[in-house]
This record gives structure tokens, sequence and C-alpha cells, in this order.
């Protein structure tokens, strides 16, 4: 007799450990997900400059065109992988206009855009075409 209290006693001990293990799993579930749905800090709006006459310049391969649009608003779409970059990461940029004829450029590119864009294409907003133009890339010494 004394063989199954003990055996009673360790599985009401056991199930108090299984219900206070789940109860705590779902206090710390709870707490995640509240610290994650909390507001962040309002940043002050005093202070930011934005500007938008600055041209932003990409170095690296030039992988893609595409043509969009017709005859009278046409833009090109072109993605560019990086300098030095995988070759799964890179950008897609919408620019303004027919471009074919300056982007005949050996790789690597020099692309520089406005970072204002000036029209949009289904939403998206297309960028002016500064320069392009066969870029070196930098000596970089060895081990």
């Amino acid at each position: 007799m004394d063989c199954s209290l003990d055996v009673v006693q360790m599985n009401k001990r056991l199930a108090a450990e299984i219900i206070l293990g789940v109860v705590l799993g779902l206090m710390l579930a709870l707490c995640v997900a509240l610290a994650h749905g909390l507001p962040t800090q309002v940043q002050p709006k005093e202070g930011v400059v934005i500007d938008l006459q600055a041209d932003t310049v990409l170095h690296g391969n030039l992988v893609d065109e595409k043509i969009l649009g017709d005859e009278r608003a046409a833009f090109t779409n072109i993605r560019i992988v990086p300098w030095n970059k995988p070759l799964l990461y890179d950008f897609s940029v919408l620019l303004c206009g027919y471009q074919g004829e300056e982007l005949q450029v050996q790789n690597p590119v020099e692309i520089e855009f406005e970072v204002q864009s000036h029209r949009m294409y289904e939403g998206i907003g297309c960028h002016r075409l500064v320069k392009v133009q066969h870029w070196t890339p930098p000596v970089t010494k060895g081990w």
C-alpha cells in the first residue's frame, strides 16, 4: 500500500510541475507579446533635415534593364548588384524615360540619379538619371 501512495504522490507532483511550467510559459509568451506591441518613443520632428536635392550614386554591375510603359510615357527599370556584395543582393531603380542608350556601358558601372522622384508608374516613383559611366573599382591589397 505504501508503494501505491508514493506513486500517487509522484504523479500529483509531476502534474503540478507540468501545470506550473505551462503557466510560466504562457506568462512569458504574454510578456513577450506585450513588449513587442508597445509603441516606440515618438521622435522629435525639429532638427530633421531631408535633402531631396541630393543625388544617389551606386557602384556595381548592371544585371537587368526593362523598358516599361508605352511610347507616350516610357520608364526604364534597372537592377544593379552593388560592388563587393553577394549576387542575391541587388537594387531595383525605376528611371524616368527611355534610358536604353545611356545604359550601354561596360560593367562595373557608376550610376547617379536624383533621390526625389518626379513621376509615377503604377504607384512607384521614377528618378531622373544624372550620369552613367564605367567605374574602376578601387584596388584592394591582398592578405
